[in-house]
């Protein structure tokens, strides 16, 4: 995962290097659109969890908007508690991490 944080494909093909933060668009099909916030300093750190931003699955909205549903709203409100009161979580931590729950 390292060697592709040096550097993220464009539209066109090209090769640029990675800013921090990252943003990651993450899928369920028919369920829910997430929007994963990853911040680092240096490529050798992992990546840290900055926010979290759930939308419905045909919500056309940006990864800084909320969604129009409160279940949505609550579960983007669930992760950000989460978030606050574990500042710092590596993206790892926070997938896997709760999937045992």
């Amino acid at each position: 995962m390292r060697d592709e944080l040096k550097a993220a494909s464009t539209n066109n093909g090209a090769r640029r290097p990675l800013t921090s933060p990252v943003v990651l668009r993450f899928m369920i099909p028919d369920v829910l659109t997430a929007y994963l916030s990853l911040i680092f300093t240096q490529l050798e750190d992992p990546l840290v969890v900055e926010s979290v931003t759930a939308f419905g699955p045909r919500e056309r909205k940006l990864p800084h908007e909320q969604s129009d549903y409160l279940a949505f709203q609550g579960l983007s409100q669930h992760i950000a508690k989460m978030i606050l009161s574990h500042p710092r979580v590596p993206v790892q931590i926070l997938m896997v991490g709760n999937a045992h729950r």
